[in-house]
């Protein structure tokens, strides 16, 4: 399996991840879509994480309630995306016991070993003021993911089923300058996620999936890609979990797991691209087809007009001959009858004078 040497996908600077599906032209930038989403989402205990997850995914996948003992993943189609989502414990008070830490961040990035597109740190709508402890806590929390994680993170405002119209800039100003502070740390990405499955939810599901799209693009295409801990490093999966050193055949087996995951990736990458190269083909020959045959319907609409064109005059020009024929012979009839009738008047006229003429002459005599 891991005998044949294989093309290692890395991130370079500069360079543009080949993971990324180039959509059609809109308006006048290029927008890109990925086949696959990985999303972490952070926050404290209570910030709405778990609904945020399951407004996502589109359905009931996280517990929401009683707080997250450990980090989990749910998965799921969300318009053409495999969509993956790792749901962690909250920090602060009612936190999971698993969930703080080094240990906590280590066990949601095993959850996705490729490395999640987006972090989204939660801030529920509700909390009308961001203190300095809690942004100085957020902070350690993210740090712990290590260098560069900033660069994936959205601030995603839950809960904002009351929030309306109301720009989200608005809700960032108005909670306090630490809230500001961790905004611009996340690059003024911000984003506002009812927790009612309503169609307005949806539409911010949708957005919500763009602007990550546009943050990995950001990113040249790549995206977060966990720091691998040093051979010998101790890991675990809490303080009082079993613990063990990461041996050079271990790391030499994820290293070929990753990379093989690289390839399945990019395999897929292709095959979607030369299904939507099909698809492509397939409608532009069903133009063509739409062509020919419509040029086929007017050419044989056209002949079917001129033939009976040609049959009507031939038709008009028979009915005419023939009316004249008619009118030639009654016209004829008539004369006859008329000179057949004089003829007979005439003779009569005579045969009367004639007989008048031969009384005259009697009466005389």
């Amino acid at each position: 399996m891991f005998g044949r040497k294989r093309r290692v996908v890395d991130k370079e600077a500069g360079r543009i991840s080949p993971f990324l599906i180039r959509r059609k032209q809109t308006g006048v930038c290029e927008a890109y879509q990925l086949s696959q989403l990985r999303i972490v989402l952070l926050g404290e205990s209570g910030a709405g994480k778990s609904s945020a997850g399951n407004a996502i995914l589109g359905r009931e996948v996280f517990r929401v309630g009683g707080g997250t003992g450990r980090s989990l993943r749910g998965k799921g189609e969300v318009e053409g995306r495999e969509v993956s989502v790792i749901d962690t414990p909250g920090w602060g008070p009612g936190g999971g016991a698993s969930g703080g830490g080094e240990a906590g961040a280590r066990r949601s990035l095993s959850l996705c070993p490729w490395g999640p597109h987006a972090f989204l740190l939660a801030v529920p709508v509700a909390w009308s003021l961001f203190s300095e402890p809690q942004r100085r806590e957020a902070q350690d929390h993210l740090e712990l993911f290590g260098d560069g994680v900033w660069r994936h993170t959205i601030l995603l405002f839950t809960k904002a089923d009351r929030l309306g119209d109301a720009p989200v800039q608005q809700q960032v100003e108005r909670r306090g300058r630490d809230l500001q502070r961790l905004a611009e740390a996340c690059g003024g990405r911000c984003h506002a996620l009812s927790s009612r499955a309503t169609p307005a939810q949806a539409r911010q599901v949708t957005q919500l999936l763009e602007k990550i799209e546009r943050m990995v693009v950001a990113n040249d295409g790549w995206h977060y890609k966990p720091q691998t801990p040093p051979l010998g490093e101790w890991e675990g999966e809490g303080e009082g979990g079993p613990q063990r050193r990461v041996s050079e055949g271990e790391e030499a087996l994820r290293l070929r797991l990753e990379e093989k995951e690289r390839e399945v990736e990019e395999a897929r990458r292709s095959y979607k691209l030369k299904t939507q190269e099909q698809e492509e083909e397939q409608r532009n020959r069903e133009e063509e087809y739409k062509l020919i045959f419509e040029e086929q319907q007017r050419n044989k609409e056209e002949e079917y007009k001129l033939i009976f064109e040609e049959q009507q005059r031939n038709k008009e020009e028979e009915l005419k001959l023939t009316f004249e024929e008619q009118q030639r012979n009654r016209e004829e009839e008539l004369k006859l009858t008329f000179e057949e009738q004089q003829r007979n008047k005439e003779e009569e006229y005579k045969l009367i004078f004639e007989e008048q003429q031969r009384n005259r002459k009697r009466s005389t005599n």
